[in-house]
Parts: C-alpha cells; structure tokens; sequence
C-alpha cells in the first residue's frame, strides 16, 4: 500500500487507529519561550507576571501536557539568561528535548541538556501507512525540503504575529488563548484546515481541481505546464521571464505533439 501524506487522507486514516494517535500526542513542538525575559510578557502579552514567569513557562505551559516519557522539539529561543541558569530552567523542563537554534540561543548552542543540537531538522514519523515529513526551523521558510511532495514546516520567531503561506505554521508558546506546545497529531489537525484553504482556493481558480502541475523544462528552459484529464495542455511562460520567448505560447492537443517539437524534462511535480 502507498503511504499516505496529504493531511486529510492522514486525519481519515487515523480516524481508525486510536494507538497511533496516542502515539502522536507524545511528540511536541513548540518555540520562543524566551525564559528570563521579563519584557516579552507585555511584548505578547503573556497571563502571567515577571516574578512568575519563568514558573509559568515550566508548570502551565510545557510541564502541564509534556511527560516526561515524551517528546519535546523547542524550535528555537529558549532563554535570555547565561548558560548556566538556562540550563537549570531546561532541566525543570519535561521531555527528552531536541533543539533547533534560535537566535537567542548563542548561550546554549553547545549545552548537554538536549538529545540534539542543529539549525534545522528534517522530522519523519513513519507508521504503518504513515509517512509525515516536517522540517523544523526557527524561521519562517518560503520552501523547505519535500514541499512539493507534501511536507510540512513548522517553525517560530515570529511570536504568532506572521501567517505564513501554505503547509507552514508558527508553533510558538504565544498564540493568544492557547499558550502551550502542539503535538504531532494537532500538528496534522492544523495543517489540514489549512490544507482545505489551498483546497478552496483551488476550486475558484479557472483550472480544474483535478489538473496536476508540473515543473518542466523545455529545451532546457523552465516552463509551467498544466495537464488536463484529457491529456491536454497549454503552456504557461508566465515563469519565463523571458520576452523573446514569448513567441514559444503553443496549445498542444496531445505529448505525441510535444515530443515532435520540443525536447522536454520534467524537473518536480507541485501543487497549482
């Protein structure tokens, strides 16, 4: 059987296995909790005070749903203070804990209190039919690997003030009203509602929804090409950016027709 990566074909399969649910709430994400950092709390406007931050940080908003047990990837900006008190504030966090830097995290890039240290990580979770593919930033990213295919990005920075576009979503603690990390099957929650709105936009589109796209070069020059379900096409040089290939706009009826006039590659499948 294939395995399944598009989040609604995900969520339906998991509608049947309530164990690997279970599962995927053991693994979480989450970002900028900026420890020892009193003036973020009027910056995002966090429910708490500057003597009890750090306390809330550890018991209301990490400690409160990451079990010891789980999982817990920090996408970076963990603590403003010197290494040491950081440290102490990360021991008091639950989880065997992955870090991804962030730019507030020069203190701790080298510290011994995580499984792991890197600038971005590629994250897989593979079960059964399952294949989730996340890379994991600090930063919003504009592509990131296997996007194409599918993959999410998680990634934080921006304290929840910036939307990125598509399969991408800020995981930091500062949402207003929910202040807390996201697990992995939430994860796939969220990228499903936001799944449905390239869907919608899709269906306003002039194209079929059933159009698959593809990044092709023709006589190795990158074109746009959508294919209909009759096998038809019509070449798209908006992408060109080339005026003399202007000349080059064909509607082509079938491939028989393209492979007599043109020497073509394709290069990666993506989403209209």
């Amino acid at each position: 059987m294939s395995t399944l990566k598009n989040p609604k074909d995900i969520l339906d399969y998991l509608s049947g296995k309530p164990y690997v649910v279970e599962e995927m709430k053991t693994i979480w994400f989450t970002s900028d909790l900026h420890a020892h950092h009193n003036k973020i709390i009027e910056i995002c406007k966090r429910p708490t005070t500057p003597e009890e931050h750090n306390d809330w940080l550890v018991k209301e908003v990490i400690n409160k749903y990451v079990q010891r047990k789980h999982s817990l990837y920090i996408l970076g900006d963990v603590s403003m203070a010197k290494k040491s008190e950081a440290e102490k504030f990360i021991d008091r966090l639950n989880g065997n804990k992955h870090l991804i830097l962030g730019n507030h995290d020069k203190q701790i890039h080298n510290s011994t209190k995580f499984s792991e240290i890197t600038q971005i990580k590629d994250f897989t979770y593979s079960k059964e039919r399952l294949n989730i593919h996340i890379v994991l930033c600090h930063f919003p990213l504009a592509s990131w690997n296997r996007k194409i295919y599918g993959s999410f990005n998680l990634f934080g920075h921006c304290h929840c003030k910036f939307e990125n576009k598509g399969l991408s979503y800020d995981v930091g603690v500062d949402r207003i009203g929910f202040w807390k990390p996201s697990n992995l099957y939430e994860i796939c929650e969220i990228m499903y509602e936001r799944y449905k709105t390239i869907e919608d936009w899709n269906k306003t589109n002039v194209l079929d929804m059933k159009n698959i796209a593809y990044v092709i070069c023709c006589n190795d020059y990158p074109m746009f090409v959508v294919i209909n379900d009759d096998n038809c096409a019509h070449i798209k040089l908006e992408l060109l950016k080339r005026a003399h290939f202007e000349k080059l706009k064909h509607d082509f009826t079938s491939f028989e027709q393209y492979n007599k006039q043109c020497s073509w590659r394709i290069d990666e499948v993506d989403y209209i």
